[in-house]
């Protein structure tokens, strides 16, 4: 077919290209998400690649040769196919377009590594958290070597153009490219969707990601900075992490790093009562916290890259990856939340201990989904004695639960993974109208960036549940006094008194701060509520502005804005 063979290889040197970005700049997760797209569109090129000829022999041969005719077809027409974003998907050789591949062993061996990267599960923690590690780097070696191998196994492989030059754009800093962003990608979105009332000063903000650590040097940061793999000097550019990471994301690293170890530690040991369950929880909490975020800034950045170098096929795949994270943070802090409430009111120590294995479980599904399945080091806190996983998540389950009605996020998230399977963007359609694409992706990837800056604040739930779970863990003779159970579990007072449960001026100088027995979760809506005088804040809704802020002399502290105000309120340590 000549219309098959006219632009085949469009699709395959987008994604050589984002391979490129992916080594060039460090980016352990992206290049996991390009490599599994790429066993796809080998297996689509290895199917198509018969002459007419063999063809015609398998059209007259057995039921075998037939049904390798049949998948041919369906190849054929997913490759060829010119149907609207309404209609395509109902079409059964569309839906299953990413069957309609033949694949070597050694590549759907990489497929079933690379699952475990590509999605929220044990592979991806790693990655993020070792980003210089031999286990990452050893799956991702293992998959360009299978692709490649298939890939120069084609007889019209040598044919094969070069991929794209890099972008002349990416060529300068992290504030460079961000620069590049704002004017030249989401202030013509702004223009021209005025309606949407996007805040161009947060979504700046929120990627250059620098006020949490303006007072922090070096020296106040050696401690958690300590284990960082460095070449030399002390600047963040010295650190070996992703291309562009500031100080804020070598030290999120740092401290993921940090409570990895911990959670190693205390997982060890298999037993289940209330207290050991507690203290597992928090590591593993903070765990995520730290590696959540560090992973949240990675991929940010890297589709700033994408968009700014248009890429359609990068920026569609880095969304789909931020869209499933994002789907992760808006499910675990809101099922650890009930668990806490439901333990807050039990009357007994059993109900206390069953809503604290929730918490368990809840941790160990975001945490150890696929850590049985994947050639990488079995941790405590993710696999049992036996090396099975100790929770797995439907993610399916989590995108239906954390997205509901929101149709951006769903329509955003369906179309990421049509283009990842060979379902959209294709060859052919990437070959006739490439610049279309790149319009339409890069403008999905401004308003994704523009959503999440404007939800930043769900991300400081993990903090807000992991000091109620450390709460929770204070010692548990407090049962016998109902007033200090109830403040432990996050069911407080209606009032904090001053001198006793709350000091400070809660300026920047002397920020608030919350007495031990409290818990900070559940006082800091009632600080907010009499700060603020207003029935509609809450830690929620995100109707306060809330961001870290390290003081002069290392203190952690929340910030708190809500229109011509502000406060400072001191946060709990975090050892």
């Amino acid at each position: 077919m000549p219309e098959l063979q006219r632009g085949k290889w469009a699709r395959w040197i987008e994604l050589e290209r984002c391979l490129l970005d992916a080594s060039e700049t460090g980016d352990v997760l992206f290049a996991a998400s390009v490599l599994r797209t790429m066993t796809e569109e080998i297996g689509r090129l290895s199917l198509i690649d018969l002459d007419a000829p063999t063809l015609a022999n398998l059209a007259v041969g057995n039921e075998q040769q037939r049904a390798r005719l049949r998948r041919y077809m369906g190849a054929a027409f997913v490759s060829l196919s010119n149907v609207t974003d309404e209609t395509w998907m109902s079409h059964p050789a569309v839906k299953k377009a990413e069957k309609r591949i033949e694949l070597t062993a050694s590549c759907k061996a990489a497929v079933r590594e690379l699952n475990g990267f590509v999605h929220p599960n044990y592979g991806s923690h790693i990655a993020v958290l070792y980003p210089e590690g031999r286990e990452a780097a050893s799956v991702l070696t293992k998959a360009i070597i299978a692709v490649y191998d298939q890939f120069y196994a084609l007889p019209d492989a040598p044919t094969a153009p070069a991929p794209f030059p890099a972008s002349s754009a990416l060529a300068g800093s992290r504030e460079t490219l961000v620069e590049a962003f704002i004017d030249e990608r989401l202030m013509p979105v702004v223009a021209s969707i005025p309606k949407l009332g996007i805040d161009t000063g947060a979504v700046k903000a929120d990627l250059l990601y620098v006020p949490s650590f303006t007072y922090v040097d070096l020296g106040l940061a050696a401690r958690i900075l300590d284990d960082m793999p460095k070449t030399i000097g002390g600047s963040a550019d010295d650190f070996r992490c992703w291309l562009g990471a500031n100080l804020n994301n070598v030290v999120e690293i740092a401290r993921a790093r940090q409570a990895e170890v911990s959670a190693s530690n205390t997982f060890i040991d298999e037993g289940s009562d209330l207290d050991r369950n507690l203290q597992r929880g928090i590591v593993a909490l903070e765990m995520a916290a730290w590696a959540t975020q560090a992973k949240l800034s990675s991929l940010k950045m890297q589709l700033v890259r994408q968009i700014v170098a248009d890429q359609p096929l990068g920026v569609w795949l880095v969304s789909r990856a931020l869209i499933e994270q994002w789907a992760f943070i808006l499910w675990l802090p809101r099922t650890i939340a009930a668990a806490l409430s439901e333990a807050g009111a039990s009357d007994t120590r059993q109900g206390v201990a069953e809503a604290v294995a929730k918490i368990i479980e809840a941790l160990s599904q975001y945490l150890s989904t696929q850590a049985g399945s994947v050639r990488l080091e079995q941790r405590p806190w993710a696999v049992n004695s036996e090396g099975n996983a100790l929770g797995t998540a439907r993610l399916p389950d989590i995108t239906e639960d954390s997205f509901r009605e929101d149709e951006f996020w769903n329509m955003s998230y369906s179309n990421g993974s049509n283009v990842m399977h060979g379902c959209s963007a294709q060859a052919r359609a990437l070959s006739v109208d490439r610049q279309g694409h790149i319009d339409m992706a890069c403008k999905e990837g401004v308003l994704i960036l523009a959503r999440l800056s404007g939800e930043a604040g769900e991300i400081l739930h993990f903090t807000q549940q992991l000091r109620r779970l450390q709460h929770a863990a204070s010692p548990l003779e407090c049962f016998a006094d109902d007033n200090a159970a109830r403040w432990n579990y996050g069911i407080g007072h209606s009032i904090l008194r001053r001198g006793i449960d709350l000091t400070g001026k809660g300026t920047r100088a002397d920020p608030y701060e919350l007495a031990a027995h409290v818990d900070f979760y559940q006082a800091a809506h009632i600080l907010a509520k009499e700060l603020f005088e207003t029935s509609r804040y809450s830690l929620e809704d995100g109707a306060l502005m809330r961001t870290l802020d390290v003081l002069e002399n290392g203190t952690w502290t929340e910030h708190w804005v809500f229109k011509e105000q502000e406060f400072w309120v001191k946060m709990p340590p975090f050892d």
